[in-house]
């Protein structure tokens, strides 16, 4: 069987909105990790403190838990094509204003709205890759996440570029901004109301229509969410910290030039990419859970490496180990939703999901940028190493209980 006949069957009807999706996902991705890889850049340009570039950070997560809390409850009232420009439009006006001024509180204040912007990009893509994939598969959630991380890498690739010539690391930010600008223009054109088609009825009694199988599901369990919630709080919490601070890690502990700490933020979503088109060319199981917790181990073991190593090539590794053990667990984590919750609850559930990563990329980055300011950043990663052993654990406990909602269906 040859490359393409593994290639996830995306259904007719939603073919160019899923083309749309991917461009958006890819564009989201180079917004997401384009700050950490010119990080040490920017701190040293704007004389900012660990804990200052953190708080930046921080603003973004803060924009994004509420864009995301927000978005679930009401995209299905003002729909995914409104959501969308809504999204890319506030991305490109902030990205196309972020860093043309030293000051941090109007910094913090543009990443807000650039937060707002991704959390309801990212509700539109994940709800989106839920209604297009309802047998609780995941391939096209991954595809759609490997444009994430193709844009993750890319970001970083052009940032390094930029440095390498002299250009001022604001470029990379004025460029996305334009790709944010048509994107948001494409969204208003696209069918997204083939994917807001009538829900089925409820049914009486203590069921109610799957959002994935198209038959009986349980009552909604919210256990499994709370877990799914939990499992993005540690995940994007561990993945934006280790992410936003790779660049000033090689930087200040291994010696590497600001381009080259760049170019290791794109090698660590190097490895994110690769575990994405892996499943989503090659898993076709529906076994999210395990999967998870295997990637949650591979993720560990990654970071432990990197963080003991004592020269880069090693760290490297590490970090590329780690980045594919991160990569799939994310979109695993929706197509959890997109099986186990009723339709009726998919848009909320995938909301709270996405809010906890929100929770997560708020809470961390700060106090650990501030254990690093204290006692040096090579310390502050071994708490992300701690992070991802938690991660493990959250993943055992899901994969007990979406084995015991499995053993008491009818």
């Amino acid at each position: 069987m040859t490359i393409l006949n593994r290639l996830p069957r995306v259904p007719a009807q939603y073919r160019s909105v899923y083309g749309g999706l991917l461009t958006i996902s890819l564009l989201f991705g180079a917004n997401f990790t384009v700050t950490g890889a010119v990080l040490p850049q920017m701190i040293r340009s704007f004389d900012w403190s660990y804990t200052a570039a953190a708080s930046v950070m921080a603003a973004g997560s803060i924009g994004y838990f509420g864009a995301t809390f927000v978005s679930g409850f009401v995209v299905h009232r003002i729909g995914l094509r409104v959501t969308a420009v809504i999204g890319m439009t506030l991305n490109a006006c902030a990205l196309a204003l972020f860093g043309a001024t030293p000051s941090l509180l109007v910094n913090v204040l543009l990443y807000v709205v650039i937060g707002v912007g991704s959390g309801c990009v990212e509700v539109v893509l994940n709800y989106g890759a839920v209604r297009m994939e309802r047998d609780g598969r995941s391939q096209l959630m991954n595809l759609l996440h490997a444009a994430f991380s193709v844009g993750g890498m890319l970001g970083p690739l052009a940032a390094s570029r930029l440095l390498d010539v002299g250009a001022p690391w604001q470029v990379v930010f004025r460029i996305i901004a334009a790709g944010a600008a048509l994107a948001a223009v494409w969204m208003a054109l696209l069918p997204f109301q083939r994917l807001e088609e009538p829900l089925p009825p409820p049914r009486r009694g203590n069921t109610a229509s799957a959002g994935g199988s198209g038959v009986a599901e349980l009552p909604l369990d919210h256990l499994l969410v709370g877990l799914c919630v939990a499992l993005l709080f540690i995940y994007v919490g561990a993945e934006v910290g280790v992410s936003g601070w790779i660049a000033e890690y090689f930087v200040s502990v291994l010696g590497s030039t600001p381009a080259q700490g760049a170019f290791l933020v794109t090698l660590f979503w190097g490895g994110i990419l690769a575990g994405r088109l892996l499943l989503a060319f090659f898993y076709t199981g529906t076994n999210s859970a395990l999967a998870i917790l295997t990637l949650a181990a591979v993720a560990a073991a990654g970071l432990i490496v990197a963080v003991a190593a004592g020269g880069p090539v090693a760290a490297a590794a590490g970090f590329v180990a780690g980045g594919f053990g991160f990569s799939c667990i994310y979109p695993l984590v929706m197509s959890i939703v997109g099986r186990y919750v009723p339709a009726r609850r998919q848009s909320v559930a995938v909301g709270l999901a996405s809010s906890g990563g929100g929770i997560g990329a708020l809470v961390f980055p700060l106090p650990i940028a501030a254990v690093a300011q204290q006692i040096g950043i090579r310390r502050g990663f071994l708490l992300y190493v701690l992070l991802t052993l938690l991660l493990i654990g959250i993943a055992f406990a899901t994969v007990l209980r979406t084995r015991a909602i499995d053993r008491s269906r009818p």
